[in-house]
Parts: structure tokens; C-alpha cells; sequence
């Protein structure tokens, strides 16, 4: 399992949840997740990803950013 964070350039959070699983297509891993078009206005986003150990506890996995640009 993943948890997913999503939050503006200056930090503010737009949405968090959970991943129930990842899939591999050509060797590259992907965590898909829908997240609706009216909570993404135009500007930078910062996208937090954490994974569920054997331990039990969730840690970092990987910071994607991204910019939205609407007309």
C-alpha cells in the first residue's frame, strides 16, 4: 500500500490518500491514483509518495513535482 500527497509549490495540501498497489509495464514501476480536475488550478505541485514496510510503517519513497497550465 501508498499513500499519496499532493500540495502546491508553497505547500499548501491539496489531497491525500491511499494507493492500493502499483503496476509494472516495461519495466517501470507507476502508482496510479485519480485525483479530480476541479482541485488542480494552474501553478506547481509537489507530489509525495510513501510506502507501507514489512515493519508496518510508511516511508518515503519519492517527491515528484509538476506545473498545470491551463489556458
Amino acid at each position: 500500500f501508498y499513500l499519496v500527497g499532493i500540495e502546491t509549490g508553497a505547500g499548501k495540501k491539496v489531497r491525500r490518500g491511499k494507493a492500493n498497489g502499483s503496476r509494472e509495464n516495461n519495466a517501470q514501476k507507476t502508482v496510479p491514483i485519480a485525483l479530480p480536475a476541479r482541485l488542480i488550478k494552474q501553478g506547481d505541485y509537489i507530489t509525495r509518495l510513501k510506502g507501507l514496510t514489512k515493519a508496518g510503517v510508511y516511508e518515503s519513497v519519492a517527491d515528484y513535482s509538476f506545473s498545470v497550465n491551463r489556458p
